[in-house]
Formats: structure tokens, C-alpha cells, sequence
């Protein structure tokens, strides 16, 4: 974790462009992941990048995308078009103390799955397993 907490992002705008990608089926299981991330455009003059928003998002389900990703970001803080624009949008700067907090979920949630403590009642046709 502590590796992480000195991973920030560039300035708004910037642009590493790097030539590596994350290719992706975009589908409705991970539309949303995506989401404010950009993609190469293969159709457009030297792979122009677009951003992926609620209104467009429609027009590329199904389709095998090139997403520019913070793994592949080949800036020494991670560019605005690697990370995306949501982090701009709600203000985030640190994006490496957000490990910490995936990390935690993951944890969360598996003691709330072994600690549940709610009753289940269940009915039972006792004929059917007597012959």
C-alpha cells in the first residue's frame, strides 16, 4: 500500500501518449467501470481518442475497444488520458491512496460474509424425502 501513496496525477489535459492499450469488450458488465475513460478510435486519423460518456457509451457496446489505462501511462505521474476524467471530476489528485480503499472493500466484504448473522427459515416437504 505504501508503494502506491506517491502516485498522483498529472495536470488535466496532459498526455503521455503512449502507443499501448487495454483492449476490452465493451458490454453491460463493465460499461460502467469504463466510464470517463478514453479510447483509441481506429476510425478516425491516427487513432484520435474519445471519451466514453453516458451519451456515446450505446453507440460502442459490443465492441473491442482500446482503452488507455494508468498500467501502460508512460508519464512519471499518470496523464489525465491514462487515468480518465472521473478522478478530475470528483476532485481526486492522490489517486494511489484509492488502493487502500479496494483493498478494504475486498476485506469488508468477505468478513460480512462470514459473519452473517441473520436467520434463514426454509421450508421443508418432509413426504419428499421419505419413500
Amino acid at each position: 500500500m505504501s508503494a502506491f501513496q506517491t502516485t498522483v496525477l498529472d495536470k488535466k489535459g496532459s498526455d503521455c501518449r503512449t502507443n499501448h492499450f487495454l483492449k476490452l469488450t465493451l458490454d453491460k458488465s463493465n460499461a460502467s467501470l469504463m466510464m470517463y475513460r478514453y479510447f483509441k478510435d481506429n476510425n478516425a486519423r491516427q487513432g484520435q481518442l474519445i471519451l466514453l460518456t453516458p451519451e456515446n457509451v450505446d453507440d460502442h457496446m459490443g465492441k473491442v475497444l482500446e482503452f488507455r489505462s494508468p498500467m501502460y501511462c508512460a508519464s512519471e505521474d499518470i496523464c489525465s488520458k491514462c487515468a480518465g476524467e472521473l478522478p478530475y471530476k470528483l476532485g481526486i489528485e492522490n489517486i494511489g491512496l484509492l488502493v487502500n480503499q479496494v483493498a478494504q472493500a475486498i476485506v469488508t466484504s468477505s468478513m460480512k460474509s462470514f459473519h452473517d448473522m441473520t436467520i434463514k427459515q426454509n421450508e421443508i416437504d418432509i413426504e419428499s424425502y421419505i419413500e
